[in-house]
């Protein structure tokens, strides 16, 4: 996986704990660009962010794991985008 997808698996992984593990584009982007200045041009629609969260994807599918990025959501609806 590249260096982002890492990333996201590493704080989704985390979030697995949660209550309410769900986070939005949003804010994993913003937890993104806060946790590495590598990350400095990641935004909520950006082509990065979605390929990185399809490699993430891939791989918890591989594994044979519930798959990591549904539990990123709109932050209108709450609920997984259409990707």
């Amino acid at each position: 996986m590249s260096p982002l997808a890492e990333t996201i698996y590493d704080i989704l992984r985390l979030r697995t704990s949660w209550p309410d593990p769900r986070i939005t584009y949003g804010e994993l982007a913003e937890q993104l660009r806060e946790t590495s200045e590598e990350f400095a041009d990641i935004y909520a629609r950006s082509q990065h962010l979605y390929a990185a969260l399809g490699e993430v994807g891939q791989a918890c599918r591989r594994r044979g794991l519930p798959p990591l990025p549904a539990l990123v959501v709109r932050a209108d609806t709450r609920c997984p985008g259409a990707a």
